[in-house]
């Protein structure tokens, strides 16, 4: 299967917010780097509330990728619980570098604070918001920071023996401090969020699930066409390879590669045997598999900045090329205000009322489909699928399905759209 990226969908809104829809494939083992792409961005010194003791998200990233310390993965990181408000704790999946960003100091009145993106996500007394949309920040002349609204912003305090409880404080003061150096931290659920400098912030496509699909469609595809390195880097220290090995040690290389995928499914196998469910035994397959991921956008400069860099891991860079080009070739429709942007629907598909539409497109999105996985098109399973999305609280596919905002603001992930999501929630 080769890299590609195509347009799904592609709307623009009566305010001229171009929306995007894209179905991506790319090697599995590149996913955490695709997935962990944030436009939302924290300052590097910013402090994360690893119990016993904090750690700036600099510090965190050089000890993950560049080998200055041990990783730590198990550490305990303060996360708030959005039912009760009550802090525990989570651990990191993955920290990453989001470049050079504009950066605003936001204070409370208690003292606390942050440096951040206007688009970080903060929970606030009216709920998940980014910063320029929960006080209507703005960038004057003179590079003087303005806002027009205040807000309370939830906070767990910057003290390790603090109670651990959530509380709102009131905003002081925002000011801009300039072209930062950022990055942003994944954790694991069921809360996406994280205690940075005693704010709690969020983490913020979808992704084809192993777990989905039977072991013997798994090991035929990764013994027919297993996904493999482009090139395979010389060992250095840092995070990019800026050498490659020669041809002949590139062979030896691929070969290694292919008797792990050879020991994979053999492994695999016997699992099977051993009547293990595929929600186990089918990770062990995935590093040679290829991936594909449903992805929706306003906002692309970042993550192509970054991502089609020379820097950027090859794999990761092929797979954001193919997605540039799509959309460079692609010519949005316009969609009007009550109308819906609703990825995967087909063109005899039309005559279906909106709510069925929406439903069936948020449904085909969790698939990362609009076949099922027996190979066929069935309104009445999407709907069943839907629903059962919906009670789980399983509800970022609910992302990809939006309808125009009145205005160019941004609506949680997106500009100018209004995601299927919030009316959810």
């Amino acid at each position: 299967m080769p890299y590609s990226a195509r347009v799904l969908l592609d709307s623009v809104s009566p305010n001229g917010v171009r929306l995007t829809t894209l179905e991506v494939t790319f090697p599995r083992f590149v996913l955490a780097e695709f997935n962990t792409h944030r436009a939302f961005c924290l300052d590097g010194e910013t402090k994360l509330y690893f119990d016993p003791f904090p750690l700036t998200i600099r510090t965190l990233y050089e000890r993950w990728h560049d080998g200055a310390g041990p990783r730590q993965p198990a550490m305990p990181l303060r996360s708030c619980n959005e039912e009760t408000g009550e802090i525990y704790h989570t651990h990191v999946r993955d920290v990453t570098y989001s470049g050079d960003r504009p950066a605003f100091r936001v204070s409370l009145r208690n003292g606390q604070q942050i440096v951040t993106s206007a688009d970080h996500r903060f929970l606030t007394r009216a709920g998940w918001e980014r910063l320029e949309d929960a006080v209507g920040l703005r960038l004057g002349p003179g590079n003087v920071a303005t806002w027009t609204r205040e807000a309370e912003f939830a906070a767990n305090g910057v003290v390790v023996k603090q109670t651990l409880v959530r509380h709102f404080v009131e905003l002081e003061s925002i000011e801009y401090v300039g072209v930062r150096e950022t990055f942003d931290v994944e954790v694991e659920g069921p809360y996406h969020n994280f205690v940075a400098d005693g704010f709690i912030v969020h983490n913020s496509r979808n992704s084809a699930s192993s777990r989905a699909i039977p072991t013997a469609k798994l090991i035929e595809r990764v013994e027919n066409d297993p996904a493999m390195p482009l090139e395979w880097g010389r060992n250095k220290a840092g995070m990019s390879a800026s050498d490659v090995l020669d041809e002949a040690e590139a062979a030896a290389a691929a070969r290694v590669w292919l008797r792990a995928r050879d020991d994979a499914v053999a492994r695999a196998r016997e699992l099977l045997d051993l009547n293990v469910h595929k929600q186990e035994l089918n990770r062990i397959l995935e590093p040679f598999l290829w991936h594909t991921v449903i992805v929706t956008a306003t906002e692309w400069e970042n993550f192509f900045e970054l991502r089609c860099s020379s820097s950027a891991q090859p794999e990761i860079r092929a797979a954001a090329v193919r997605m540039r080009e799509a959309i460079d070739a692609s010519r949005p429709q316009p969609v009007a205000l009550g109308e819906w942007h609703t990825p995967l629907l087909q063109d005899d598909e039309g005559a279906l009322d909106l709510e069925t539409r929406r439903r069936v497109s948020a449904a085909r999105c969790a698939r990362v489909s609009y076949l099922t996985h027996e190979g066929k098109r069935e309104i009445a399973k999407d709907l069943d699928l839907y629903e059962r999305l919906r009670q789980d609280r399983h509800l970022s596919p609910f992302e990809h399905v939006a309808t125009p905002a009145p205005d160019a603001a941004f609506h949680a992930n997106f500009r100018g759209w209004i995601q299927m999501r919030a009316e959810v929630e």
